[in-house]
């Protein structure tokens, strides 16, 4: 399975989730417009070429990207309290319930709490 996307796309995605995520509460703001400016990157490529990273069918951006987005949109809505508002990130939402209906997905979801959990242990709060 290859990828296509630029690296520009996605490369910079987790950092700036986890930036935010163990952000102090001086440093939030700028990490929050960091991460938001990535995930733009990521809704406006999933918005040209979509629905998917590898357009109509799943390629190796979405293996890395899926649980990445999982995990990011997952923690920072519970720790930080941001929710991701589909009529501004509308590919990206459709993207996340496309995942969601895929077997594979499905077969190893491990829950939000994991999620919450895990991070919870590195050291978010």
């Amino acid at each position: 399975m290859a990828s296509s996307v630029p690296a520009d796309v996605t490369g910079s995605f987790f950092g700036a989730f986890r930036g935010l995520l163990m952000a102090s509460a001086e440093e939030a703001a700028d990490k929050k417009a960091a991460f938001l400016g990535e995930l733009a990157k990521v809704e406006a490529y999933l918005a040209a070429h979509g629905p998917f990273f590898g357009g109509d069918t799943l390629d190796a951006s979405d293996a890395a990207m899926a649980p990445k987005m999982y995990h990011a949109l997952t923690a920072l809505g519970h720790f930080k309290g941001l929710v991701l508002d589909p009529s501004k990130f509308p590919a990206v939402s459709k993207y996340r319930e496309l995942m969601k209906e895929q077997p594979a997905w499905k077969a190893t979801d491990y829950g939000q709490e994991a999620v919450v959990q895990g991070w919870a242990a590195h050291g978010a709060q």
